[in-house]
Order: C-alpha cells, then sequence, then structure tokens
C-alpha cells in the first residue's frame, strides 16, 4: 500500500471514552486536545484532517 501512497495512514482518536483520559481530565477542550496532536503530526510531516464527530 506505501508504495502506491506513500503517506495513507489514520488515526482515530476517543478522547472522554470508554473510561479513557482525554483533554477535560486536564482541564482542557477537544479543540487543544486535537491542537497538541496536529503539532506533533505537523512535525512529522504528515497530513492531519481533524474533525469531532458526535
Amino acid at each position: 500500500m506505501y508504495s502506491f501512497i506513500p503517506d495513507f495512514g489514520g488515526f482515530v482518536v476517543k478522547a472522554n471514552s470508554e473510561g479513557q483520559p482525554g483533554p477535560h481530565e486536564y482541564k482542557r477542550n477537544h479543540a487543544e486536545g486535537a491542537n497538541v496532536l496536529a503539532d506533533a503530526f505537523v512535525k512529522l510531516n504528515y497530513r492531519p484532517i481533524i474533525c469531532k464527530l458526535s
């Protein structure tokens, strides 16, 4: 797959669900939590697409 689409890949992040901590435990909102991940991905030359599904 990567030989055809070198930047193929993705992550699903579930915050504050199924008993796992998320940004709210750290007095942050979902946008702030998403920005932390986006900043990390940009440094790795990934192109983050972040949306909130409710």
